[in-house]
């Protein structure tokens, strides 16, 4: 059996100032390095390493593109015409300019001014604090203009120049929005934020106190608190969720902890303190992508370890992937020239991304994977422990920029132990390295080496997972995880 589904927009992410080597996000997600751009005198900045508050991709902001003078600059990216959701992303990380007021700049996008005299360090609270701005806009002329105009005169050098982070454009989506703990509320995108609703259990509280780092404050005033879930209906596919958070009642670091679990366990956030990121009354957006959904619900559970779990604002945004589903009998399952999910479930499967960025899992048995064309990512992940049962998966074509993607619900020393690799010569090696997992580049064995420098691979739960094309080259940035 074949299931075969049609091509779809590719978002586009662009790592501003980032020239050296593609950025992958916490969420998986590959942001291009810096592209589009025109300036006279096009200059980087970067501080790489550092740590900036509102954000689990501290690295994306710590890339910055700018212009010498007279200091505009702009983005202009050949795109599809059509509706586009834009994202634009701000951290104010150069050293010597951390009052308030010392850059101030305006951005157009498609000929339509959409920040005005827009100053990073205002906006996001302070100096090293990540703020996103996101716009709706339509394309008519096959290309995305964004323009940065500086403020002030062109030799007047009490501001300084314009700059971002980072660019986002996906397709326009309608999208599921509830304002937890609060009434419908409209935001300045114009998107509907529906009052809270598909919640079980939890308590309410709001605020009247300014909301840092956020364009629609009043959607971080109102919260659902204590222990409680959302079950939102959705039709199966694959998502993006936004969760909107901020601690209005605590002001120190562990004094609110807590776990997001979402669709049961299929990815689980632990440990959440907001006041870790961002201080209080601060906007802090956590974004879960590529939830898979496919029984009509999307399920969220909060789950309080520390006082109780909180939550503001809940988006829900189908994100464009498609998804390609199999069942407990071996099949081909086939991806389209978009961006596919492919989902082997049961049985010996043969997974075809053909073109996009795919995602692959194979799930149980010995399955084939084949990305093809594009940025692909090969995900192991069973939804429980690992078995040396399950079976191994043969991978046909990895190359540069695919992605290994290791769960670290099965691989669950993952989640106490730092990931360590080694290539090595035979399966003896592979069983007694101190490596947590070994490869055998003659044959492409990849093992799961959960005992380290002991003989054997720690009994059921470890052993050889995957295999890869003989004498193929693997190193430790081949790999990426997952909660």
């Amino acid at each position: 059996m074949a299931t075969t589904r049609n091509s779809t927009f590719a978002p586009i992410r662009i790592d501003a100032g980032n020239m050296r080597s593609d950025y992958i996000d916490t969420a998986g997600n590959i942001w291009q390095t810096d592209r589009y751009y025109s300036a006279p005198q096009p200059y980087t900045y970067n501080r790489t390493g550092r740590d900036v508050d509102g954000t689990y991709d501290d690295d994306l902001y710590n890339y910055t593109r700018y212009a010498g003078d007279p200091g505009d600059f702009s983005y202009n990216i050949p795109i599809a015409n059509g509706a586009y959701t834009i994202n634009l992303k701000f951290a104010e990380v150069y050293w010597g300019w951390r009052a308030a007021g010392d850059r101030q700049f305006d951005v157009g996008i498609e000929g339509q001014k959409v920040l005005d005299d827009f100053n990073i360090a205002r906006e996001a609270g302070g100096y090293n604090n990540a703020v996103d701005k996101t716009f709706n806009v339509s394309v008519t002329d096959g290309t995305l203009n964004i323009d940065f105009s500086k403020y002030g005169a062109i030799n007047d050098y009490s501001w300084d120049r314009p700059t971002i982070s980072a660019i986002e454009v996906l397709p326009k989506q309608s999208g599921i929005r509830i304002n937890a703990g609060g009434p419908d509320y409209t935001d300045k995108a114009g998107n509907l934020w529906r009052a809270d609703t598909f919640f079980t259990g939890g308590a309410l509280y709001s605020t009247s106190a300014p909301i840092a780092n956020a364009t629609d404050g009043a959607l971080y005033q109102t919260e659902r608190f204590g222990n409680f879930s959302y079950a939102i209906p959705v039709a199966n596919g694959i998502y993006d969720v936004r969760l909107l958070l901020a601690d209005n009642y605590w002001n120190d670091v562990g004094k609110r902890v807590f776990d997001v679990s979402v669709e049961n366990l299929q990815q689980r956030i632990r440990d959440v303190d907001i006041l870790a990121r961002t201080r209080k009354h601060a906007a802090f957006d956590l974004r879960i992508e590529s939830v898979e959904v496919i029984d009509g619900s999307l399920d969220l559970s909060f789950l309080s370890k520390v006082d109780n779990a909180s939550i503001t604002a809940i988006e829900i945004i189908q994100n464009g992937r498609q998804l390609v589903l199999g069942t407990d009998q071996a099949e081909r399952l086939e991806g389209g020239s978009g961006n596919d999910t492919i989902l082997g479930r049961e049985g010996d499967d043969r997974l075809n991304g053909n073109g996009g960025n795919d995602v692959l899992v194979g799930g149980f048995g010995d399955d084939t994977l084949s990305g093809g064309p594009g940025a692909d990512f090969f995900v192991f992940d069973i939804g429980t422990r690992f078995r040396r049962a399950i079976g191994v998966d043969k991978i046909l074509d990895f190359q540069s920029p695919d992605k290994i993607v290791l769960d670290k619900t099965t691989f669950i020393e993952l989640k106490d132990r730092p990931f360590t690799f080694a290539t090595v010569d035979s399966a003896e090696q592979a069983a007694s390295n101190s490596a947590l997992f070994t490869y055998i580049r003659s044959t492409g064995a990849l093992y799961y080496n959960r005992n380290g420098s002991s003989s054997g691979f720690g009994g059921i739960r470890g052993g050889q997972f995957a295999e890869l094309a003989d004498g193929l080259t693997l190193t430790a940035s081949d790999f990426v995880f997952r909660a």
